[in-house]
């Protein structure tokens, strides 16, 4: 039989070729078997080729050199390539941006599990007797946390444990702890204010660090002012006394500077206030020279005419 005219007849190359194409297929395709095989020994019988079987099973192809295959080539145009390559691109880079996205609300999530207090304090008063001085503690975490005290660290007082201050601290030197009266257990999003309470003989201007402890022993980190800012904000001092008296009345006037606030407190006793009974005014300033102007009206012109019964009360 003669090859047509369209389709020259296939060297001994390419029987070679679909042979061990045939084998290969045989020994790893799922359906390399004798049913496999015999589809397979058709198709080429078809087109003029023949099996053989070995030994081991597996066919051998013996096809004639004038026998008749056609084969065909199948190439994608560049077109379809560059359509296919711009297409990948994309769909890996979404897909790594949905995969970072992922991760950071994982880790976002996690945090937001954890427990999590922010701690801030605070400096004030209300009189020169009663500072108001306090922590505020906010929880942010998802899971409760319970305090269980308030670490100051204070500053050693001798040069060498001011050297070695943090060799003091973990042996337990040079630390005050306070602990709350009843047991305070935050929730997410819930407060509390603790007042700063020292013993007598610690001044506050002496606490350099503060730190929250909670049940489980982690230290949660307070906002602490320096150390010059805390003797500006958090002490108190006497700046002036003024006091007149005579016979049964008495008029007197202390000025303090609150911390950064100033604060004069009068008493005054006689005919305007009542037998045996001493009243009090107290006035606020955020200026010190209008604090000044105050204590002068009152020491030089107030004072001596509430003693002179010209005024009944100090204003």
């Amino acid at each position: 039989m003669q090859p047509s005219l369209g389709h020259p007849a296939p060297t001994f190359t390419q029987t070679t070729y679909l042979s061990s194409l045939l084998h290969f297929l045989s020994s790893w395709h799922p359906h390399g078997s004798s049913a496999y095989l015999s589809s397979s020994s058709s198709s080429l019988r078809s087109s003029g080729a023949s099996l053989t079987t070995r030994p081991s099973g597996r066919a051998k192809s013996r096809a004639p050199l004038n026998s008749s295959v056609r084969t065909k080539y199948f190439m994608a145009s560049p077109e379809t390539t560059t359509v296919i390559a711009v297409w990948g691109a994309i769909t890996g880079t979404i897909g790594t941006f949905a995969g970072l996205i992922g991760l950071w609300l994982r880790f976002k999530q996690q945090a937001q599990d954890k427990r999590k207090l922010t701690c801030k304090s605070s400096f004030g008063f209300d009189s020169p007797s009663h500072p108001t001085h306090r922590i505020t503690v906010r929880s942010l975490g998802k899971r409760p946390v319970t305090l269980d005290h308030i670490r100051y660290y204070l500053t050693p007082r001798t040069r060498w444990h001011r050297l070695t201050k943090w060799a003091q601290h973990k042996r337990g030197r040079w630390l005050w702890k306070q602990e709350p009266r009843h047991a305070i257990k935050l929730a997410d999003g819930e407060k509390t204010e603790l007042r700063i309470a020292l013993p007598d003989g610690i001044s506050i201007s002496e606490v350099y660090k503060v730190a929250v402890v909670d049940q489980t022993g982690k230290a949660w980190q307070t906002w602490w002012p320096s150390h010059r800012e805390l003797l500006r904000i958090a002490t108190s001092e006497e700046l002036e006394v003024e006091r007149q008296t005579v016979g049964l009345c008495i008029v007197q006037a202390v000025g303090y500077r609150l911390g950064d606030r100033y604060f004069i407190q009068t008493e005054f006793k006689g005919q305007g206030a009542g037998s045996g009974q001493i009243t009090g005014r107290g006035f606020w300033f955020m200026d010190k020279d209008k604090y000044k102007l105050k204590l002068a009206d009152i020491t030089k012109r107030q004072m001596p005419a509430f003693l002179s019964r010209e005024i009944n009360e100090i204003t």
